[in-house]
């Protein structure tokens, strides 16, 4: 369903017919001063009508159009393609910021969107199509009750859609998407500024007469030039520790990070498993000495050492079972000699059944590091004892996951870990490993000598640094 301003079906704004927008009379209408509520240390606004632009790339002059009809404060869409209007602001402290632009630029993802969140004894309502707030839908509403007659409207119109649901009262609005307010309104950008219309004009006339107050005076012509270098060295460190904030560059790289941390659980495991089991301990005459797999390279190779045979017959007795594309390796041994070569063979464990599906860690449903220590953590203890080896499982000490240049967990707000894991034992407790929903399988070897077969098990856990 595509954008249409007139949507709701209800009465024109003051400045609809201006600017070409019939909006909805349950929004800030002509003469309404646009709520204010506090959410994550911002002052948010909402209920403000929203029109298109006419020209895209002279916002200043949709402004001052708005402004000779009686609007007071603005802004705009980051792209710029509807304007925000009201004639006043409900009083609050601190820089007024719209809920409109901060959800499209932090939250929004296309299609039809409906936002709840509680805001003090009040429920704000944001209804979102394509990126675009739909008429009618920008409001802050007094009780629960009338944000979910307000949500079955805003489902009714877009019945042709599926609407994604997102809220903080998860406990009395089922089925919806958790929304996290810090991540939204925290450490709001200037964009997203509600700004006071200023009539150009007059202050073209006030710097007019400034500049002559200005030559009138040397001495204080240089104290306010002393005072706006300093104002405007303040806002460039402004800046600088916002773009520097460690929030913000671990929030840009974390989400690609943990998508790339590998399949968790035992879904991986359990096909190397099941390709180990289909490895021959033997071939005509060669032994198994090796099988290694690793979830990086979708790949597990055998080492076969020669005992009586000879290459031709390991490599023409029948196809390797399970064996990938990949020729074997003849790899000679420390004196180069090929007479005493070992044989790599490859297998693709990710082709033995249906292809692994998409299940990548989800941030929001990780465990806190101290549970992750007390859950895992235990059960690595079980399997040493019973192994008779302490030295047979080691978990190690939280380390802060995500991009190089954050270091500092105690600076984020929403930190991710990761805690290395190994297990060495005998082979008979390999079918008997059970990883968390939380553990990733990085490596298994398998070593085979006289008398003794063990294997090395690692693998990553992954847990909230602290609650969120």
């Amino acid at each position: 369903m595509a954008y249409n301003p007139g949507a709701s079906g209800q009465g024109n704004t003051g400045a609809g017919d201006l600017l070409g927008l019939t909006g909805s009379s349950n929004a800030a209408g002509s003469g309404a001063i646009a709520k204010s509520a506090v959410l994550a240390g911002t002052r948010v606004i909402f209920e403000l009508e929203w029109s298109p632009t006419q020209d895209r790339g002279n916002p200043a002059a949709e402004f001052q159009r708005a402004r000779k009809l009686g609007y007071s404060f603005g802004t705009m869409l980051p792209d710029k393609s509807l304007i925000g209007l009201t004639r006043g602001l409900q009083a609050g402290s601190g820089r007024p910021h719209s809920a409109v632009v901060m959800l499209i630029e932090r939250f929004a993802s296309g299609g039809a969107e409906a936002v709840l969140l509680a805001a003090g004894n009040r429920i704000a309502f944001i209804g979102l199509m394509d990126r675009r707030p739909v008429p009618g839908f920008d409001r802050l509403l007094n009780g629960l009750e009338a944000a979910l007659a307000l949500l079955k409207e805003f489902r009714d119109i877009h019945i042709d859609q599926d609407v994604r649901v997102a809220t903080d009262l998860r406990d009395v609005i089922p089925n919806a998407e958790s929304l996290q307010v810090q991540s939204i309104f925290e450490m709001p950008e200037a964009t997203s500024l509600v700004r006071p219309l200023i009539n150009r004009a007059l202050r073209r006339t006030v710097v007019v007469v400034a500049a002559g107050a200005l030559l009138g005076g040397s001495s204080i012509g240089y104290i306010l030039w002393n005072q706006y270098q300093q104002r405007k060295a303040a806002e460039e460190a402004a800046r600088l520790a916002q773009e520097n904030d460690p929030n913000r560059l671990y929030e840009r790289a974390i989400d690609a990070l943990i998508a790339g941390a590998g399949h968790p659980g035992n879904a991986v495991l359990d096909r190397w498993r099941i390709l180990l089991s289909r490895v021959p301990l033997t071939r005509e005459g060669w032994a198994l000495q090796r099988f290694s797999c690793s979830q990086t390279s979708r790949d597990c190779q055998a080492t076969w050492t020669r005992n009586f045979g000879n290459f031709q017959d390991f490599l023409t007795d029948g196809p390797l079972p399970t064996a990938g594309s990949a020729a074997p390796e003849v790899t000679p041994d420390g004196n180069s000699d090929l007479l005493g070569a070992t044989i790599t063979t490859h297998y693709t464990w990710d082709d033995l059944s249906a292809k692994l599906p998409p299940s990548p860690l989800v941030r929001d449903q990780l465990p806190l590091a101290d549970g992750v220590t007390q859950s895992w953590g235990s059960r690595l203890q079980d399997l040493a004892l019973v192994a008779g080896n302490n030295q047979a499982a080691s978990l190690k000490p939280a380390r802060l996951f995500g991009p190089p240049s954050v270091t500092q967990l105690t600076a984020l707000h929403r930190p991710v870990v990761s805690l290395s894991w190994q297990v060495t034992d005998g082979l008979w407790s390999l079918p008997s490993i059970n990883l968390p929903p939380s553990a990733v399988p990085e490596s298994l070897t398998v070593q085979l000598s006289p008398g003794q077969v063990t294997y090395t098990l690692t693998g990553q856990v992954y847990a909230k640094g602290k609650p969120f």
